[in-house]
């Protein structure tokens, strides 16, 4: 693949050596079983390219890059613990200029002397000068692959996506997959409806069986009702792509009917009464961890209306099987500083600003934007009226209301939905995305 995508400008022994070692290490690196070193990897890779060049490349003059990234590697190694040293060494004998037989394995060389730190070969690269900017990025790709990036902070990150207009998750996530498919590696399966029974009968001790549940209920004339399960889907998936196969999580059918009784007189509504409500998440439980034996499981909710019936289903797991039972509401993730208003999170937690960006994030096709509007909501007058009570209990109150929509706003709906955008929604799926994930 890394032959084919050079081909058509540059289709030398050196272009694709070059190439394919970048593409082998980081191919290698992102595998769950890895059977060879870093620089076995990268040299595999140069190799693999230059037969590749001699069936269907051309064979031009110049340096072999198979031998200077033996070359670099060994100068990394040699002052791991001097990256001035290493980084002097290395444009002396290798070179940092715009050559490929120079970029790729003066990358490889930094990789080595920083002990696979990403950040540092980033860093590293930027200071040698010259072909900086792509020595840093193979540098610290590769490192990555084989780490982790967690070493890259993450508000640079953030700016370099929000400057640039790039989804950086989106795309990584993505190349992970289409890597795992192309080097024969089956990646695990995920959902639950996807595998076969034999598949479940074999599920490791420790894997988690993930239960998403949501809603189905109005959520005012600009989003669909399907808004909370859609939100949840879209979370989930978001966090599955960033375990690795090590990590053993199965995804249980979406509940999509939850507790929404408070917004049954709005046409396209849909609810169970609370105790069937957790009479049918019970029973889902029940038959996943006495079929399979799982260990483990997590409720995830996406409807603010059920939140304080997890509890109880979750610990009746625990009791009964002996097993891990846990839960989590996605907003209880909280949000990145900034994003919204604090009005629109104490407020708006309906049909706002918030699940509006996710819905542009996500399901932009199904936003009505000619009814966006700011739903004020009525909570701040109900709070006037009392001191104790709160149809959002918290900060200071003591007490809830038993709460309609319609007694929150008229069109069902609180919050600013005119606030919102695609790019504040992405952010936000990633925020919650990486909450779930850990």
């Amino acid at each position: 693949m890394a032959c084919l995508m050079s081909a058509p400008t540059h289709n030398t022994q050196i272009a694709y050596a070059g190439a394919s070692a970048v593409a082998g290490a980081i191919a290698v690196g992102l595998s769950s079983e890895r059977s060879m070193t870093l620089a076995e990897a990268a040299l595999e890779g140069a190799r693999l390219g230059e037969v590749e060049a001699h069936r269907s490349g051309r064979i031009v003059g110049g340096a072999g890059v198979s031998r200077r990234i033996e070359i670099a590697v060994e100068i990394g190694t040699r002052y791991r613990a001097d990256i001035e040293a290493a980084r002097a060494e290395l444009i002396e004998v290798i070179g940092n200029g715009v050559a490929m037989a120079e970029a790729v394995p003066h990358a490889f060389g930094l990789v080595a002397a920083v002990d696979g730190n990403p950040w540092k070969a980033i860093v590293a690269a930027v200071n040698g000068g010259n072909d900086s900017d792509t020595i840093a990025m193979i540098a610290g790709a590769v490192a990555a692959a084989w780490t982790g990036a967690e070493s890259i902070p993450q508000a640079l990150i953030d700016e370099v996506s929000a400057v640039n207009g790039l989804e950086l998750a989106v795309v990584a996530e993505g190349l992970a997959t289409f890597n795992a498919k192309m080097i024969g590696g089956t990646p695990m399966k995920r959902y639950w409806l996807e595998m076969t029974s034999p598949e479940h009968a074999a599920l490791a001790g420790n894997t988690v069986a993930v239960l998403p549940v949501a809603a189905t209920e109005q959520h005012g004339p600009h989003l669909p009702v399907g808004t909370d399960c859609l939100i949840n889907n879209g979370i989930v998936a978001a966090a599955l792509g960033k375990l690795g196969d090590d990590i053993p999580a199965v995804v249980l059918p979406l509940q999509p009917v939850g507790a929404s009784q408070e917004h049954l007189d709005y046409a396209g509504s849909l609810a169970h009464a609370a105790p069937d409500l957790m009479q049918s998440w019970t029973r889902v439980l029940d038959c996943a961890v006495l079929s399979t034996g799982l260990k483990r499981i997590l409720i995830f909710n996406s409807h603010g209306g059920q939140s304080g019936l997890l509890a109880a289903v979750a610990l009746d797991q625990r009791v009964r099987h002996n097993i891990l039972g846990a839960y989590a509401t996605w907003f209880d993730a909280g949000y990145p500083d900034g994003l919204f208003c604090e009005d629109e999170i104490r407020t708006g937690f309906h049909g706002g600003d918030i699940e509006t960006s996710l819905m542009l994030a996500l399901h932009p096709e199904l936003v009505v934007m000619e009814h966006f509007g700011d739903f004020r909501s009525s909570v701040d007058s109900i709070e006037a009226s009392t001191q104790q009570l709160s149809a959002n209990p918290g900060g200071g109150r003591a007490g809830g209301l038993g709460w309609k929509a319609q007694d929150l706003n008229t069109d069902g709906v609180t919050g600013d939905a005119g606030l919102a955008t695609a790019e504040k929604g992405r952010v936000l799926l990633d925020h919650t995305a990486k909450a779930l994930r850990r």
